[in-house]
């Protein structure tokens, strides 16, 4: 989370963020903070899927797994 509000793009959305993160609750305030933010939300969405995605494979790399890895389905646009 803290690696997105660096490199979030906009210096107001990131102050939020970052305050967010330092609160109680930080995961439901920091995505309170994204909700009026609908593109930003997108963007966060996308930066989690790939950094979960980058810490699958190292571990799998890591464990001398070659995993074969299926596509993801588009999401669907609510």
């Amino acid at each position: 989370m803290e690696d997105f509000v660096d490199q979030c793009g906009d210096d107001r959305l990131a102050r939020a963020l970052g305050q967010a993160l330092r609160q109680r609750k930080p995961f439901r305030r920091f995505k309170d903070a994204l909700a009026a933010h609908p593109a930003q939300r997108e963007a966060w969405f996308a930066f989690e899927r790939q950094a979960m995605e980058s810490i699958a494979r190292r571990w799998c790399e890591d464990h001398g797994i070659s995993p074969r890895w299926a596509a993801r389905p588009n999401r669907p646009t609510p």
